[in-house]
């Protein structure tokens, strides 16, 4: 029977070379800045960002930040969570007579496919489960990210048919999940979105425990520590900023590793996955996935992999039972 490994990664700027949003607000740029720079927007938003406009895809995250500003001026002590600030941007853009009107999830999907990811990311993946197979380890490889599945999975859709790749390396996508509802309005059709699962920050520990435990049916079972499908101490976490610390400092703490990854010849990415890492993580890499033995990247993953492959579950016995 094969060892199983696991390695959990965030989505944005781990997989991919921009933020998932901006291929969608590159196809409605137009209908962006003809809303947001209409004189009453520009009024309301200026009271919190007095160089606020909308000129550029990655100005949808200033509106972001307006919001947030906002929020905290009424109540200094709200919890704004960035997956549900995005998806509720998403919601209030979608409605009549604003930027996303006519958006439709078929469309989300096909512009999902636009999104840049990283050369080499998907290839990778193949080949570490193909060439750990051979040694007795099951890789399996998770994307877990606050952002939205359908854009997600038109990503790695859209990478597999460019690059010709037939067989899809991710087993799993945890992330959030709008339902369409199309209804008839005055002879016309309208296409409602609703949010139906979130991703936090924090909650992407709680992925952990479903899959450590074989899955959703599992979660709230008491398991003793040989029942466990992957022990957490078998779990390697890829990520790329602050957001993904929380699962860095999990994982590690019960026995596994933590990769963050950086924009490739990017002095001042470097410097910020720097401050960022501190001493949360064991290596701090280029964001380059092609498997080639000189790339540092391919051979630390081969590394990490070995390290928690080859080793018992040192779980104790308060925390097998504080598993969930």
């Amino acid at each position: 029977m094969l060892k199983k490994v696991a390695i959990f990664a965030d989505f944005d700027l781990t997989l991919t070379e921009e933020y998932q949003q901006i291929p969608l607000v590159n196809h409605y740029l137009e209908q962006y800045k003809k809303f947001y720079n209409s004189p009453k927007i520009l009024e309301h938003y200026r009271k919190f960002d007095s160089t606020f406009s909308f000129k550029q895809p990655g100005d949808f995250f200033k509106i972001l930040h307006v919001k947030r500003d906002e929020i905290l001026a009424h109540d200094k002590t709200s919890r704004i969570q960035n997956g549900i600030t995005w998806l509720g941007q998403l919601l209030c853009d979608k409605q009549e007579g604003f930027p996303l009107e006519d958006l439709t999830l078929e469309k989300l999907y096909e512009l999902g496919k636009q999104i840049k990811m990283t050369t080499g990311c998907l290839e990778c993946f193949t080949k570490l489960k193909e060439d750990w197979k051979n040694k007795g380890i099951d890789v399996h490889i998770f994307v877990v990210s606050v952002g939205l599945k359908t854009l997600i999975r038109g990503a790695i859709d859209g990478y597999m048919e460019t690059n010709n790749i037939k067989q899809n390396p991710i087993d799993g996508i945890y992330s959030a999940e709008i339902s369409e509802t199309i209804i008839e309005i005055d002879n016309k059709k309208k296409h409602m979105f609703e949010v139906i699962s979130v991703i936090e920050d924090y909650s992407k520990t709680e992925i952990a425990y479903e899959i450590a435990k074989g899955g959703k049916l599992n979660r709230d079972k008491k398991f003793t520590g040989n029942d466990y499908v992957i022990p957490h101490n078998k779990f390697i976490v890829l990520g790329d900023g602050f957001s993904d610390i929380p699962m860095f400092r999990f994982f590690r703490k019960k026995g596994g590793k933590g990769i963050m990854v950086y924009k490739k010849g990017c002095m001042s990415s470097y410097l910020k996955a720097r401050s960022n890492s501190f001493d949360n993580v064991d290596y701090l890499l280029e964001r380059d996935y092609t498997p080639i033995p000189q790339n540092p990247l391919w051979y630390y993953l081969n590394k990490v992999i070995s390290d928690v492959s080859y080793k018992e579950c040192k779980h104790s016995e308060v925390s097998i039972y504080n598993y969930k």
